[in-house]
């Protein structure tokens, strides 16, 4: 998740994550926080495009920078 942040991955990859700012359009409380996607199985729940921002939101921000 920090490469995706500070863009040090393939644009392939990055389009896996989106912002909560890119995909709500009104004020929410973690507006810079990665949008984390509904799932409807267990299986999902182990992948790196629902756990990576769910770990990364739940970090300090002195940890993120």
């Amino acid at each position: 998740m920090f490469k995706v942040t500070f863009n040090l991955l393939p644009s392939s990859l990055v389009t896996y994550f989106q912002i909560n700012s890119a995909v709500h359009s009104y004020n929410i409380r973690h507006l810079q926080d990665y949008h984390i996607s509904s799932i409807r199985t267990d299986k999902r729940l182990k992948t790196l495009r629902h756990s990576g921002p769910r770990i990364w939101n739940s970090l300090p921000l002195k940890l993120k920078q």
